[in-house]
């Protein structure tokens, strides 16, 4: 800080003020204590950004049991990418072993994004319950199409009831973990494997299983701060330069145009494969065309229809309805059909470098300013320039100095003012939105405490613990319908 301003004589405080600061915000914390350092946390991010959601659940005696938050940011995320989404609770990293609720699933860079995020008591039909409806509730009733859990019962049954529509699938990371167990019904094509691990990393880089709730927050929002910085470099990245395009044919430029990088190697990887494919069999009718399309060197055929009127294309493999893109079969078909750039409907803007170039409003309707302090950040540097050059130039004369120091005044009445006028307007509209929260502040007592073991793994359900084998029996794999 000292060589930003120049030395530390220009810097205001001495090493010991910092210490007295520090010491003297650590006693208003405790102050405070958790249920107050927690409410004047969230208070604090509603304050910097409106579009902030925070739920608590209280039990009967007035403990909080659950915590819900989604950023501003994270309502973003999940309006453009949660098609789709991963939920897990395995990792616990709090003082009280409380399980982290996570949302979670790819951006457009194919990077882990977190929906929204929960500290629980336990994990109960009621619990979960509880949370997807404030998740929903955060993010304006918006369902996802698939939803990816870990093998509980209690989730699935929570799922069941305030998300029948959405269809419920096994990670393929717990599956793997379980199948040492005997659950061997293993789903492919999945790539929750590499979220979990992506997760898993970021978590055990920047939480601790001893931190207390404001060093949870702390923390927590330093990792999220390290995720955006990196999504702020692959987007600057991805406007330097196009990727390498292998293939100088018309869809594979069209694609490096409007795909992010990551998403593009994918598509061209498809592409390359699609030049040792071949027609193996056909029976062209006049409402769909038929094709049995084989890759040389593999030995798997895909069915892929065409409908000729309607232009559209599907093949068994079924990658574009998994991943998103088109796969090597069907672009053979394409091929077939003399058709030499991308069509519109297999462009999917969650992959596309424009999929965050839409506005997203939170749920009170208003637009979300994903980035207040970005924001603030952009003027102050636009600004700062102009008026050093100015204040130089005023130096100069004594005349110049006393029109930019009368100026000066009249300019810092009139921004007083507006920022008055602008916070009493804020103040109403935020005291109308937590009178509620207000409520809950003054009820609730503590956070509810619980027994539980050190370490980052949750306590495994009855399907999950290993069974133990009688001699001469044959071990079956378990079967739940609700999760496939």
């Amino acid at each position: 800080m000292a060589r930003q301003v120049g030395g530390r004589d220009a810097l205001g405080y001495t090493k010991q003020d910092q210490k007295n600061y520090n010491y003297s915000k650590r006693q208003k914390e405790q102050k405070c204590g958790e249920v107050g350092s927690l409410f004047k946390y969230f208070q604090k991010q509603r304050k910097e950004n409106p579009s902030f959601y925070y739920a608590v659940q209280l039990d009967a005696s007035k403990l909080i049991t659950n915590i819900f938050w989604a950023d501003a940011q994270m309502i973003v995320d999940y309006k453009l990418f949660g098609d789709v989404v991963s939920f897990d609770t395995t990792y616990k990293t709090n003082k009280e072993y409380r399980p982290l609720a996570m949302f979670v699933r790819f951006n457009h860079h194919r990077e882990s994004v977190i929906f929204g995020a929960a500290l629980l008591y336990d994990e109960t039909i009621d619990t979960f319950q509880w949370l997807f409806e404030a998740f929903f509730e955060a993010m304006s009733g918006k369902k996802p199409n698939t939803i990816f859990t870990e093998q509980d019962p209690a989730t699935a049954k929570a799922i069941s009831l305030v998300m029948p529509n959405t269809y419920h699938r096994l990670c393929k990371w717990h599956l793997m973990q379980n199948a040492l167990k005997g659950v061997n019904h293993l789903l492919r094509g999945m790539t929750t494997t590499q979220l979990s691990e992506s997760i898993n990393s970021y978590l055990k880089d920047y939480l601790q299983s001893g931190y207390d709730i404001v060093k949870f927050f702390i923390h927590f929002e330093r990792l999220l701060d390290a995720k955006c910085y990196k999504e702020l470099k692959g987007e600057y990245n991805l406007r330097q330069k196009l990727p390498k395009v292998k293939i100088a044919s018309p869809m594979l430029i069209q694609a490096a145009h409007i795909y992010t990088p990551k998403l593009f190697l994918k598509f061209q990887e498809q592409y390359e494969e699609f030049q040792g494919a071949f027609v193996k069999e056909r029976v062209e009718r006049n409402a769909t065309h038929e094709y049995i399309v084989s890759i040389y060197g593999k030995p798997k055929d895909h069915r892929v229809i065409w409908n000729p009127f309607e232009k559209i294309v599907s093949c068994s493999c079924r990658k574009f309805e998994r991943i998103g893109i088109l796969c090597s079969h069907a672009f053979k078909i394409l091929d077939v059909m003399d058709i030499k750039v991308l069509p519109e409907k297999y462009i999917l803007k969650r992959w596309t470098k424009d999929a965050k170039n839409e506005i997203v409003q939170d749920f009170n309707g208003r637009d979300i300013k994903a980035d207040t302090k970005l924001e603030v950040t952009t003027r102050y540097k636009f600004l700062g320039p102009m008026y050093v050059k100015l204040i130089a130039l005023a130096s100069e004369c004594e005349e110049a100095y006393e029109l930019a120091l009368g100026s000066y005044n009249e300019l810092s009445k009139k921004i007083d003012d507006i920022l008055r006028k602008k916070s009493n307007l804020y103040q109403v509209d935020i005291n109308q939105e937590n009178s509620s929260d207000e409520m809950i502040t003054i009820s609730a007592k503590s956070l509810k405490k619980k027994q539980g073991c050190k370490g980052r793994h949750r306590i495994k359900s009855c399907l999950e613990q290993p069974k133990k084998k009688k001699k001469g029996s044959i071990h079956q794999p378990i079967q739940t319908n609700q999760c496939l």
